[in-house]
């Protein structure tokens, strides 16, 4: 029952790592730039909600749009005021990668500053374990799986079903054919980063209740995303929520033979495994 109870748990946090993750994989398989900086938003977003709802005692509906609007901002911003200058100097793929680093770092300093370095979470009955049998199973790991399911639905409905998900599409496929035709691709990159950050909020607030906040943890965040993406295929949203999955499951499944401390060294050790064993992911494509 252990392994069960561990399962389940599992699968709610890699539903929270897939909100981050989708949004990281729509980002990077539309502007190219491996956007670390990522991290940065959840946290934000977070401590927004925590300041707004909890601290503020406003009601969540309002804490949960303070925190969009601050997401949607910090996202559009970091593309028009860093990425897009860098882009106009045909500077490397790794000068954006630097620059994004930097920003994730100057990013949670600020934020260490405004709102203190101290961990803070929210407290919630939802929070609060239901026994179910033999198992103990918490309203708020249901919502997380809710959530994640309805905004893939909705990510599927519009890369599939609309206008702007289709040049999203295109720009995954190759960027390189569009700007030949004279495309210009900008506004479609400003999309990305907004509806992407947009992803991170649901992923924030529930995060503030079940793992809480600190400054440094846009750092952890940028880094399961990445390894999300890279475990499902480099480039697929569909990827990065399965990779999320695999991930989350592996790590509380990890604790039921390991101290708790080694959970991100087993999504690492994931990680390495798919690296040396199948380097294009899951559902990824091996590179001709």
């Amino acid at each position: 029952m252990l392994g069960l109870q561990l399962l389940l748990y599992g699968i709610a946090l890699g539903s929270l790592y897939a909100l981050v993750a989708i949004g990281f994989a729509l980002i990077f398989s539309t502007t190219r730039v491996f956007h670390i900086a990522h991290g940065a938003t959840y946290v934000l977003a977070g401590y927004v909600f925590f300041a707004a709802s909890i601290a503020g005692r406003w009601p969540v509906w309002v804490g949960v749009l303070v925190a969009a609007l601050a997401a949607l901002a910090f996202g559009m911003g970091t593309e028009w005021f860093i990425y897009r200058p860098i882009r106009r100097a045909r500077e490397s793929f790794f000068t954006l990668f630097v620059a994004s680093f930097g920003w994730l770092v100057v990013v949670s300093n600020a934020i260490a500053l405004v709102f203190g370095s101290q961990y803070v979470t929210g407290q919630s009955a939802w929070v609060t374990g239901v026994p179910i049998g033999r198992l103990e199973l918490r309203p708020i790991d249901g919502l997380t799986v809710l959530v994640a399911g309805v905004l893939f639905g909705a990510m599927q409905w519009l890369m599939h079903r609309t206008r702007l998900g289709i040049m999203f599409r295109a720009l995954a496929d190759d960027p390189e054919l569009l700007r030949a035709a004279g495309f210009e691709g900008s506004r479609y990159y400003l999309w990305a980063m907004a509806i992407g950050s947009l992803l991170a909020v649901p992923a924030a607030v529930i995060g503030t209740y079940t793992v809480g906040l600190t400054p440094t943890l846009g750092t952890t965040i940028a880094t399961v995303a990445f390894a999300a993406s890279i475990v499902g295929g480099i480039g697929s949203y569909v990827g990065a929520a399965v990779g999320a999955l695999v991930l989350g499951a592996a790590e509380d499944l990890g604790v039921w033979k390991l101290p708790a401390d080694w959970q991100t060294a087993i999504a690492f050790g994931v990680l390495f495994v798919f690296l040396l064993l199948r380097p294009h992911g899951i559902l990824g494509r091996p590179s001709r």
